[in-house]
């Protein structure tokens, strides 16, 4: 093979990954997902209320999405804020969870949970114009 093929051969293996990442966000990064009404991220918060519930034995419920961050990783990483009842309580509150999605390996896993107070709360991003 002639080494003009080769370094180009070689080029190509190292800029692939940047390029791939490049379109679909910054690997490793928390991207901001608009979408709160998104079925799959509705999925994963409910999931997470469900796993903290069982580990707790909490019986905290779904009342809605207030932010979703995603982040690209070995996998899809989703940080999500959510708002939930904890049984007959009258007002919801804020909890942050963050699941790991493994589709290739049918992998849903919960890795962090935790309450938030409204002055540790990042509003949803919101560009400026």
């Amino acid at each position: 093979m002639a080494p003009s093929v080769l370094i180009f051969l070689s080029m190509l293996m190292v800029m692939a990954p940047y390029h791939a990442t490049s379109r679909s966000g910054k690997h490793g990064g928390w991207m901001p997902f608009d979408n709160l009404n998104d079925p799959e991220a509705v999925k994963y918060a409910k999931f997470a209320l469900a796993e903290y519930n069982k580990e707790t034995a909490a019986s905290l419920t779904f009342v809605a999405l207030v932010k979703v961050d995603t982040q690209l990783v070995a996998g899809r990483r989703y940080r999500l804020d959510i708002s939930a009842k904890d049984g007959d309580a009258d007002s919801p509150k804020k909890y942050r969870a963050v699941v790991l999605s493994q589709r290739w390996l049918h992998i849903v896993q919960l890795t962090s949970f935790e309450e938030i107070d409204d002055q540790d709360y990042r509003p949803a991003y919101s560009p400026q114009i």
